[in-house]
Protein backbone atom coordinates (compact mmCIF):
# COMPACT_ATOMS: atom_id res chain seq x y z
CA UNK A 1 0.00 0.00 0.00
CA UNK A 2 2.65 2.47 0.61
CA UNK A 3 4.60 1.58 -2.62
CA UNK A 4 1.77 2.24 -4.30
CA UNK A 5 1.16 5.16 -2.71
CA UNK A 6 4.07 6.29 -3.48
CA UNK A 7 3.94 5.55 -7.00
CA UNK A 8 0.59 7.47 -7.35
CA UNK A 9 2.87 10.27 -5.57
CA UNK A 10 5.54 10.07 -8.27
CA UNK A 11 2.67 10.15 -11.23
CA UNK A 12 1.18 13.00 -9.42
CA UNK A 13 3.90 14.96 -9.59
CA UNK A 14 5.84 14.23 -12.49
CA UNK A 15 9.05 13.02 -11.41
CA UNK A 16 10.62 9.66 -12.15
CA UNK A 17 12.17 7.14 -9.73
CA UNK A 18 15.70 5.53 -10.65
CA UNK A 19 14.21 2.64 -11.93
CA UNK A 20 11.85 4.39 -13.81
CA UNK A 21 14.61 6.05 -15.73
CA UNK A 22 16.22 2.82 -16.18
CA UNK A 23 13.33 1.39 -17.80
CA UNK A 24 12.54 4.19 -19.79
CA UNK A 25 16.31 4.72 -21.26
CA UNK A 26 15.80 0.83 -22.25
CA UNK A 27 12.99 1.14 -23.69
CA UNK A 28 13.93 4.09 -26.16
CA UNK A 29 17.63 1.56 -26.54
CA UNK A 30 14.91 -1.57 -28.06
CA UNK A 31 12.90 1.71 -29.79
CA UNK A 32 16.63 2.61 -31.46
CA UNK A 33 17.56 -1.30 -31.64
CA UNK A 34 14.32 -2.14 -33.86
CA UNK A 35 15.15 0.80 -36.08
CA UNK A 36 18.65 0.29 -36.33
CA UNK A 37 18.58 -0.44 -40.15
CA UNK A 38 17.01 2.60 -41.14
CA UNK A 39 19.49 4.15 -38.79
CA UNK A 40 22.57 2.27 -40.80
CA UNK A 41 21.00 2.76 -43.92
CA UNK A 42 20.86 6.44 -43.77
CA UNK A 43 24.67 6.47 -42.50
CA UNK A 44 25.87 4.77 -45.29
CA UNK A 45 24.18 7.26 -47.56
CA UNK A 46 25.63 10.08 -46.24
CA UNK A 47 28.54 8.81 -46.11
CA UNK A 48 28.17 7.71 -49.89
CA UNK A 49 27.77 11.54 -50.25
CA UNK A 50 30.53 12.53 -48.06
CA UNK A 51 33.00 10.74 -50.09
CA UNK A 52 31.44 12.29 -53.50
CA UNK A 53 31.61 15.62 -51.98
CA UNK A 54 35.09 14.95 -51.14
CA UNK A 55 35.84 13.61 -54.69
CA UNK A 56 34.53 16.54 -56.33
CA UNK A 57 35.32 19.56 -54.34
CA UNK A 58 38.23 21.65 -55.51
CA UNK A 59 40.89 21.81 -53.23
CA UNK A 60 42.18 24.55 -51.74
CA UNK A 61 46.04 25.99 -51.97
CA UNK A 62 47.94 27.75 -49.46
CA UNK A 63 50.74 30.16 -49.99
CA UNK A 64 52.77 31.00 -47.42
CA UNK A 65 55.67 33.88 -46.85
CA UNK A 66 57.35 34.06 -43.66
CA UNK A 67 59.87 37.26 -43.22
CA UNK A 68 61.64 39.22 -40.67
CA UNK A 69 62.33 42.58 -40.54
CA UNK A 70 65.18 44.13 -38.93
CA UNK A 71 65.37 48.12 -38.10
CA UNK A 72 68.90 49.29 -37.51
CA UNK A 73 69.35 51.53 -34.30
CA UNK A 74 71.33 54.69 -34.86
CA UNK A 75 75.11 54.37 -33.59
CA UNK A 76 76.22 55.79 -30.84
CA UNK A 77 79.35 57.82 -29.22
CA UNK A 78 80.95 60.94 -31.44
CA UNK A 79 81.53 58.70 -34.39
CA UNK A 80 77.54 58.52 -34.47
CA UNK A 81 76.38 61.88 -33.17
CA UNK A 82 78.75 63.46 -36.13
CA UNK A 83 77.55 61.47 -38.72
CA UNK A 84 73.69 61.97 -37.71
CA UNK A 85 74.29 65.90 -37.25
CA UNK A 86 76.25 65.80 -40.75
CA UNK A 87 74.27 63.82 -42.72
CA UNK A 88 70.84 65.09 -41.63
CA UNK A 89 72.23 68.49 -41.43
CA UNK A 90 69.33 69.68 -44.28
CA UNK A 91 66.45 68.00 -42.45
CA UNK A 92 66.41 67.62 -39.04
CA UNK A 93 67.64 64.01 -38.39
CA UNK A 94 66.26 60.68 -39.73
CA UNK A 95 62.97 58.39 -39.90
CA UNK A 96 62.43 55.25 -38.64
CA UNK A 97 59.11 55.26 -40.72
CA UNK A 98 55.27 54.93 -38.98
CA UNK A 99 55.05 51.36 -40.26
CA UNK A 100 57.70 49.81 -37.83
CA UNK A 101 57.07 46.57 -35.61
CA UNK A 102 53.65 45.62 -35.27
CA UNK A 103 52.45 48.21 -37.09
CA UNK A 104 53.25 46.88 -40.36
CA UNK A 105 50.66 44.05 -39.79
CA UNK A 106 47.72 45.83 -40.24
CA UNK A 107 49.85 48.03 -42.69
CA UNK A 108 49.56 44.91 -44.92
CA UNK A 109 46.17 43.69 -44.73
CA UNK A 110 45.10 47.54 -45.32
CA UNK A 111 42.95 48.20 -48.31
CA UNK A 112 45.47 50.35 -49.62
CA UNK A 113 47.58 47.30 -50.16
CA UNK A 114 45.38 44.66 -50.89
CA UNK A 115 44.06 46.99 -53.88
CA UNK A 116 47.44 47.66 -54.95
CA UNK A 117 48.39 44.41 -55.47
CA UNK A 118 45.28 43.20 -57.32
CA UNK A 119 45.59 45.85 -59.89
CA UNK A 120 49.62 44.81 -60.28
CA UNK A 121 50.69 42.21 -62.95
CA UNK A 122 51.81 39.04 -62.68
CA UNK A 123 52.95 36.21 -64.96
CA UNK A 124 50.91 33.25 -65.30
CA UNK A 125 50.97 30.11 -67.77
CA UNK A 126 52.83 30.32 -70.86
CA UNK A 127 54.46 33.39 -69.70
CA UNK A 128 50.55 35.60 -70.01
CA UNK A 129 51.07 38.80 -68.20
CA UNK A 130 47.46 39.43 -66.54
CA UNK A 131 45.71 42.24 -63.81
CA UNK A 132 45.55 40.03 -60.77
CA UNK A 133 41.74 41.16 -59.93
CA UNK A 134 41.08 39.84 -63.91
CA UNK A 135 42.73 36.66 -63.32
CA UNK A 136 40.59 36.51 -59.70
CA UNK A 137 37.09 37.88 -61.53
CA UNK A 138 37.63 35.42 -64.44
CA UNK A 139 38.30 32.19 -61.77
CA UNK A 140 35.18 33.34 -60.02
CA UNK A 141 33.19 33.35 -63.05
CA UNK A 142 31.79 36.76 -62.13
CA UNK A 143 32.34 38.28 -65.31
CA UNK A 144 29.44 36.00 -66.49
CA UNK A 145 27.58 37.05 -63.51
CA UNK A 146 27.72 40.38 -64.40
CA UNK A 147 26.71 40.16 -68.25
CA UNK A 148 23.57 39.52 -66.77
CA UNK A 149 22.95 43.15 -64.88
CA UNK A 150 20.45 45.43 -66.46
CA UNK A 151 23.16 48.00 -65.66
CA UNK A 152 25.51 48.98 -68.43
CA UNK A 153 28.50 49.90 -66.18
CA UNK A 154 28.48 46.55 -64.86
CA UNK A 155 28.16 44.26 -67.98
CA UNK A 156 31.32 46.04 -69.42
CA UNK A 157 32.98 46.38 -65.83
CA UNK A 158 37.06 45.75 -67.02
CA UNK A 159 40.10 46.77 -64.91
CA UNK A 160 43.31 48.20 -67.13
CA UNK A 161 46.81 48.51 -65.66
CA UNK A 162 47.69 52.18 -64.73
CA UNK A 163 44.28 53.72 -65.33
CA UNK A 164 42.22 55.67 -62.13
CA UNK A 165 39.50 53.33 -61.02
CA UNK A 166 35.84 54.21 -61.05
CA UNK A 167 33.11 53.85 -58.32
CA UNK A 168 31.87 51.11 -59.62
CA UNK A 169 35.42 49.45 -59.82
CA UNK A 170 36.35 50.81 -56.13
CA UNK A 171 32.74 48.62 -55.15
CA UNK A 172 34.18 45.31 -57.06
CA UNK A 173 37.39 46.11 -55.29
CA UNK A 174 35.85 46.51 -51.52
CA UNK A 175 34.01 43.47 -52.04
CA UNK A 176 37.41 41.42 -52.61
CA UNK A 177 39.05 42.86 -49.91
CA UNK A 178 36.24 41.93 -47.73
CA UNK A 179 36.56 38.46 -48.74
CA UNK A 180 40.10 38.42 -48.38
CA UNK A 181 40.59 40.12 -45.37
CA UNK A 182 37.89 38.06 -43.51
CA UNK A 183 38.27 34.82 -44.92
CA UNK A 184 41.08 34.27 -46.88
CA UNK A 185 44.24 36.28 -46.05
CA UNK A 186 46.18 35.94 -42.50
CA UNK A 187 48.68 37.84 -41.37
CA UNK A 188 50.26 37.03 -37.76
CA UNK A 189 53.43 37.04 -35.95
CA UNK A 190 55.09 33.50 -35.77
CA UNK A 191 55.58 34.05 -31.95
CA UNK A 192 55.60 36.95 -29.48
CA UNK A 193 58.83 36.43 -28.47
CA UNK A 194 60.41 37.28 -32.12
CA UNK A 195 59.89 39.50 -34.86
CA UNK A 196 58.81 37.21 -37.57
CA UNK A 197 55.35 37.58 -39.45
CA UNK A 198 53.90 34.49 -41.31
CA UNK A 199 51.65 35.66 -44.14
CA UNK A 200 49.17 33.47 -45.63
CA UNK A 201 46.72 33.56 -48.50
CA UNK A 202 44.50 30.28 -49.42
CA UNK A 203 42.27 29.68 -52.75
CA UNK A 204 41.54 27.35 -55.42
CA UNK A 205 43.79 28.83 -57.73
CA UNK A 206 47.07 27.66 -56.84
CA UNK A 207 49.37 30.08 -59.19
CA UNK A 208 47.19 33.12 -58.69
CA UNK A 209 47.05 32.24 -54.49
CA UNK A 210 51.43 32.30 -55.04
CA UNK A 211 51.65 35.48 -57.20
CA UNK A 212 48.92 37.40 -55.12
CA UNK A 213 51.42 36.68 -51.73
CA UNK A 214 54.85 37.46 -53.34
CA UNK A 215 53.52 40.87 -55.08
CA UNK A 216 51.56 41.75 -51.92
CA UNK A 217 54.85 41.56 -50.12
CA UNK A 218 56.65 43.19 -52.98
CA UNK A 219 54.23 46.06 -52.78
CA UNK A 220 54.20 46.56 -48.58
CA UNK A 221 58.31 46.11 -48.62
CA UNK A 222 58.75 48.65 -51.29
CA UNK A 223 56.23 50.97 -49.81
CA UNK A 224 57.71 50.19 -46.14
CA UNK A 225 61.55 51.05 -47.13
CA UNK A 226 60.31 54.53 -48.94
CA UNK A 227 58.33 55.36 -45.97
CA UNK A 228 61.11 54.31 -43.50
CA UNK A 229 63.85 55.95 -45.46
CA UNK A 230 62.32 58.64 -46.79
CA UNK A 231 64.41 62.03 -45.16
CA UNK A 232 67.35 60.62 -45.47
CA UNK A 233 66.96 59.90 -49.31
CA UNK A 234 65.81 63.58 -49.30
CA UNK A 235 68.85 64.62 -47.81
CA UNK A 236 71.26 62.24 -50.48
CA UNK A 237 69.27 63.70 -53.17
CA UNK A 238 69.40 67.28 -51.49
CA UNK A 239 73.31 67.16 -50.88
CA UNK A 240 73.40 65.46 -54.50
CA UNK A 241 72.17 68.22 -56.19
CA UNK A 242 74.36 70.88 -54.66
CA UNK A 243 77.35 68.49 -55.55
CA UNK A 244 76.34 68.54 -58.98
CA UNK A 245 75.77 72.27 -58.85
CA UNK A 246 78.71 73.43 -57.53
CA UNK A 247 80.62 70.80 -59.86
CA UNK A 248 78.95 72.64 -63.07
CA UNK A 249 80.30 75.95 -61.59
CA UNK A 250 83.89 74.89 -60.96
CA UNK A 251 83.51 73.47 -64.77
CA UNK A 252 82.53 77.01 -65.99
CA UNK A 253 85.06 78.53 -63.79
CA UNK A 254 88.02 76.57 -65.60
CA UNK A 255 86.66 76.84 -68.84
CA UNK A 256 86.51 80.95 -67.73
CA UNK A 257 90.44 80.78 -67.03
CA UNK A 258 91.16 78.95 -70.31
CA UNK A 259 89.57 81.60 -72.23
CA UNK A 260 91.10 84.45 -70.46
CA UNK A 261 94.61 82.97 -70.99
CA UNK A 262 93.63 82.50 -74.56
CA UNK A 263 92.49 85.89 -74.97
CA UNK A 264 95.80 87.72 -74.32
CA UNK A 265 98.15 84.32 -75.22
CA UNK A 266 101.23 87.17 -75.47
CA UNK A 267 100.64 89.47 -72.99
CA UNK A 268 103.16 92.11 -71.74
CA UNK A 269 104.25 90.75 -68.30
CA UNK A 270 104.36 94.40 -67.26
CA UNK A 271 100.84 95.12 -67.72
CA UNK A 272 99.27 93.36 -65.06
CA UNK A 273 95.58 94.19 -65.26
CA UNK A 274 95.67 91.46 -68.36
CA UNK A 275 95.93 89.05 -65.60
CA UNK A 276 93.28 90.19 -63.39
CA UNK A 277 90.09 88.44 -65.36
CA UNK A 278 91.79 84.90 -65.13
CA UNK A 279 93.04 85.13 -61.63
CA UNK A 280 89.31 85.94 -60.99
CA UNK A 281 88.38 82.64 -62.18
CA UNK A 282 91.26 80.82 -60.56
CA UNK A 283 90.06 82.51 -57.13
CA UNK A 284 86.49 81.13 -58.20
CA UNK A 285 87.57 77.45 -58.64
CA UNK A 286 89.43 76.98 -55.47
CA UNK A 287 86.44 78.51 -53.60
CA UNK A 288 84.33 76.48 -54.70
CA UNK A 289 86.94 73.47 -54.98
CA UNK A 290 86.52 73.77 -51.06
CA UNK A 291 82.68 74.00 -51.14
CA UNK A 292 82.40 71.10 -52.84
CA UNK A 293 84.77 68.96 -50.71
CA UNK A 294 82.48 69.26 -47.56
CA UNK A 295 79.69 68.45 -49.55
CA UNK A 296 81.09 65.57 -50.91
CA UNK A 297 81.88 64.67 -47.03
CA UNK A 298 78.61 65.47 -46.37
CA UNK A 299 76.99 63.05 -49.21
CA UNK A 300 79.29 60.53 -48.02
CA UNK A 301 77.98 60.46 -44.50
CA UNK A 302 74.16 60.95 -45.76
CA UNK A 303 74.78 57.75 -47.47
CA UNK A 304 75.97 56.12 -44.74
CA UNK A 305 73.19 57.70 -42.42
CA UNK A 306 70.42 55.78 -45.87
CA UNK A 307 71.98 52.64 -45.48
CA UNK A 308 71.77 52.75 -41.67
CA UNK A 309 68.35 53.80 -41.64
CA UNK A 310 67.03 50.83 -44.73
CA UNK A 311 65.72 47.96 -42.82
CA UNK A 312 66.93 44.73 -43.48
CA UNK A 313 64.33 41.84 -44.52
CA UNK A 314 65.02 38.47 -44.20
CA UNK A 315 62.69 35.79 -46.23
CA UNK A 316 63.12 32.85 -44.41
CA UNK A 317 59.67 31.03 -46.49
CA UNK A 318 58.60 31.94 -49.93
CA UNK A 319 55.64 30.28 -51.69
CA UNK A 320 56.77 27.23 -53.82
CA UNK A 321 55.10 25.40 -56.26
CA UNK A 322 53.36 22.73 -55.83
CA UNK A 323 51.93 24.82 -52.86
CA UNK A 324 50.24 22.88 -48.93
CA UNK A 325 46.84 21.49 -49.95
CA UNK A 326 43.43 21.68 -47.41
CA UNK A 327 41.64 19.02 -49.21
CA UNK A 328 38.88 16.92 -47.20
CA UNK A 329 40.05 13.23 -47.53
CA UNK A 330 37.57 10.25 -49.29
CA UNK A 331 38.25 8.77 -45.72
CA UNK A 332 37.47 11.75 -43.41
CA UNK A 333 34.10 12.43 -45.69
CA UNK A 334 32.71 9.49 -45.57
CA UNK A 335 33.29 9.09 -41.60
CA UNK A 336 31.97 12.81 -41.07
CA UNK A 337 29.01 11.62 -43.50
CA UNK A 338 28.25 8.58 -41.62
CA UNK A 339 27.96 10.23 -38.48
CA UNK A 340 26.26 13.06 -39.47
CA UNK A 341 23.56 10.25 -41.20
CA UNK A 342 23.52 8.40 -38.02
CA UNK A 343 23.16 11.56 -36.09
CA UNK A 344 20.27 12.61 -38.05
CA UNK A 345 18.36 9.62 -38.05
CA UNK A 346 18.21 8.81 -34.03
CA UNK A 347 17.17 12.73 -34.07
CA UNK A 348 14.66 12.31 -36.82
CA UNK A 349 13.32 8.66 -34.67
CA UNK A 350 13.26 10.15 -31.40
CA UNK A 351 11.03 12.99 -32.89
CA UNK A 352 8.69 10.53 -34.13
CA UNK A 353 8.35 8.89 -30.55
CA UNK A 354 7.74 11.45 -28.47
CA UNK A 355 5.34 12.77 -31.17
CA UNK A 356 3.05 9.42 -31.14
CA UNK A 357 2.33 10.11 -27.70
CA UNK A 358 0.70 13.51 -28.29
Amino acid sequence: MIQNGKEKSSAGTGEYSVEELIEKAKSFYKYLKKHRLKTLAAGILCALLGIAVASFKKPIYVARMTFAIHQQKSSGGLGGALSSTMAMAALGGSSTGIYAGSNIIPFLSSRLMIQKTLLSTAEFENGKKQLLVNRYIKAKKLDAKWKKSKYAAVRNLAFYEDKPTNRTQDSVLGEIFNEFAHKTLSIDRLDKRTSLIVLEFSDKDELFAKRFVEKLTDNAMDFYIKSTTKKSQDNVDKLQRQADSVRGVIDRAISGVATSVDATPNANPLRQVLKVSSQRRMLDVETNRGALVEINKNLGMARIALTQDTPLIDFLDQPILPLDVMRLSKITGGVLGFLFGVGISVVFLTFKKFASKF
